[in-house]
């Protein structure tokens, strides 16, 4: 079985990490205005949406039964979710306010510890790699997004999270009762087990995170408006 910091794991890092850094750059010099930027979200978003379905079609046939073709967890509901708000809405939607902040920090985390790494031998495992797939493509359109401010980060939009987090219990509790899952979005039992990490917790804890993120954000920016007005005066 794959471990988590085993080898296959720390060299997926190191590659995405190149991949990050690499194409972060290119995309700063050469995607400069609004028509490229549009196409690239675009594009960006039906990679997404092809990694998130490929993902749950993958788990479908190898769990024999499509029962939960769903995403079922923050990460995978946010890949979904924000795929197809790239395609279809425009730039620094308040859905995207609602979804990027759950998408990027799920992703993030995943990427970090995920646990779903020792399902089977293969980092290729069609489940695994789809998997990883979809939570680092998730965390590099958030990135994305805010570098060329097709999510600009506000403290005023801060209620924005607070309602997507209410859309995303909603969600769970139709997975819950509707189709039968054991459980969705973390409502039953805790993202890791024999903690208090369910989704009130988690919540709250994201919630708290994103404000003070928000604040620091809106600080520095205007710090850095005001450098710009003494420079160009002087």
């Amino acid at each position: 079985m794959l471990k988590i910091y085993g080898i296959e794991h720390i060299l997926y890092l190191l590659v995405t990490i190149l991949t990050f850094s690499l194409t972060l750059q290119l995309i700063k010099k050469k995607v400069t205005t609004e028509d490229k930027q549009v196409k690239l979200m675009k594009i960006l978003g039906l990679i997404l949406l092809l990694a998130i379905l490929s993902n749950r079609i993958t788990i479908c046939i190898e769990d024999k039964t499509i029962k939960y073709f769903f995403p079922s967890t923050y990460c995978g509901a946010s890949s979904l979710a924000l795929s197809l708000g790239l395609l279809f809405l425009k730039r620094d939607s308040k859905f995207f306010h609602s979804v990027s902040y759950t998408g990027f920090i799920g992703g993030m985390l995943t990427l970090i510890y995920p646990d779903f790494l020792p399902q089977d031998d293969s980092l290729f495992y069609p489940p695994t790699i789809t998997g990883l797939l979809h939570h680092t493509i998730m965390v590099y359109i958030v990135i994305v997004m805010v570098m060329i401010k097709y999510l600009e980060p506000a403290l005023k939009k801060w209620y924005l999270l607070p309602i997507g987090l209410n859309f995303y219990l909603f969600y769970g509790l139709i997975l819950i009762t509707v189709f039968n899952y054991e459980d969705a979005m973390y409502i039953f039992t805790p993202a890791i087990p024999g903690t208090i990490f369910d989704w009130f917790v988690l919540g709250i804890i994201v919630l708290s995170a994103h404000g003070v993120f928000l604040y620091l954000w809106d600080y520095f920016a205007k710090r850095r408006m005001a450098q710009e007005v003494v420079i160009k005066s002087a």
